[in-house]
């Protein structure tokens, strides 16, 4: 029905999904598409700022809320009273974003095009004003513009913080987080080119080095070009998968195997904590692994006592069964609401790749599919609206949100 693609449209732009039910975006009035992609940049901080305002309702102050999301040195400096906190989070939040478009309109976007797709990248949301995306340019310069800022947009907004109000360069690089986030990144770059340079070349390097000999016409630069395509298009996927801001500058149908299965992982890892993007968060995705290594040595030595340390800092251990417990409810509510959506569909392809794409906020899915939402069965849509609620929401927001204990408080 026409409310439920319209309540299924505000959902995903207001979670900062950016699934469509919309086939041509493009017969859309600009007011229309203007308001579409605010929808989402609202979200990305929105939701944010609406758990603040709620939580203390709870008996959960903001600062301590704040402080759960982000273990370590970021969450000390930060003021402890709510309109501090959202202050700086949004003017931070709104000056990146209007940097951002700038250097879009700079590179040949119209000033709506420019703010439309810096609100989708800030949020990391991934609507666009164009049925191709940012491939409609076919602009080299503004695919580097916007790795930028979807990689600024994963990162914690309390680091840029630092950077821009307190010129505090050095907190990045002595963020744990940070640091695990950029070495996920760099790690996946190097593999993906490795699988496609060395075992599954790209057609348009492929038919450039074979033309190469005595009696070749095409120059270095030529070629390097080509290898730059390759290397950026790696970046691109790369970030904005986990970003899990959804924007897409080619196809990944005809990708290798490995490379899909990559990407998937990334995107259910997600950006940092206190960033605008989905999935588990690289902060627990951290905290798990220091965990499993503890329980590890814990084997072989039983006597052993030593707690999860991010850093320098020593984790509560009531911290780190929250974040085991999260993981863990994640998975179950993946598999869970996977079966219920294969139900509807009838596709199990289809079931996993529209239920990882909503619970973890973006937009494009999982590689190689190709879905559409205006398809779907209204049913299917209610349950994705609900997986792209909880998913952005985060599991122990919704689980106190409902729970009547909560209400009497």
């Amino acid at each position: 029905s026409t409310f439920t693609n319209a309540y299924f449209e505000t959902i995903s732009g207001l979670t900062t999904t950016g699934v469509s039910v919309l086939t041509d975006v493009e017969i859309l009035p600009r007011s229309i598409l203007f308001w579409r992609s605010l929808t989402q940049w609202l979200g990305g901080m929105g939701i944010i700022t609406m758990a603040f305002a709620l939580f203390p309702a709870f008996g959960i102050s903001a600062y301590q809320m704040f402080r759960c999301e982000l273990p370590g040195a970021a969450a000390e400096r930060m003021p402890p009273h709510l309109k501090q906190i959202l202050k700086i989070l949004w003017g931070v939040y709104a000056l990146l974003t209007i940097v951002q478009s700038l250097l879009m309109w700079f590179g040949g976007m119209s000033l709506c095009d420019s703010f439309c797709h810096a609100f989708g990248t800030m949020a990391s949301g991934g609507f666009s004003t164009r049925n191709a995306g940012l491939s409609s340019w076919n602009s080299p310069y503004l695919e580097w513009v916007t790795i930028i800022f979807m990689f600024i947009a994963g990162s914690n907004f309390v680091l840029h913080y630092n950077l821009i109000y307190r010129q505090n360069f050095r907190a990045y690089g002595k963020d744990r987080e940070f640091k695990f986030y950029v070495s996920v990144l760099v790690t996946a770059i190097i593999l993906i080119l490795f699988v496609l340079l060395l075992f599954n070349k790209p057609e348009s390097v492929q038919a450039t080095e074979t033309s190469v000999g005595l009696e070749s016409v095409r120059t270095f630069t030529e070629r390097a070009g080509q290898y730059h395509d390759v290397v950026r298009g790696v970046i691109f996927q790369v970030v904005s998968f986990t970003s899990t801001t959804g924007f897409a500058s080619k196809s990944l149908s005809d990708s290798p195997s490995f490379i899909k299965n990559l990407l998937i992982l990334l995107l259910f890892l997600g950006g940092c904590a206190g960033s605008t993007s989905g999935g588990l968060k690289m902060m627990r995705i951290l905290v798990l692994f220091k965990f499993g290594w503890r329980e590890v040595k814990t084997i072989i030595q039983p006597r052993l006592i030593a707690p999860v340390k991010v850093g320098e800092l020593a984790l509560e251990e009531k911290l780190v069964a929250g974040i085991v417990g999260f993981v863990v409810l994640f998975a179950i509510l993946f598999v869970g609401m996977t079966l219920v959506m294969s139900l509807i569909v009838q596709d199990t392809g289809l079931a996993i790749t529209t239920v990882a794409g909503a619970i973890c906020n973006q937009g494009y899915g999982l590689p190689g599919l190709t879905i559409d939402y205006a398809d779907l069965p209204a049913t299917g849509k209610w349950v994705l609206a609900l997986c792209m609620l909880i998913g952005r929401l985060e599991l122990f927001a919704v689980i106190i949100a409902l729970a009547p204990s909560s209400w009497r408080k």
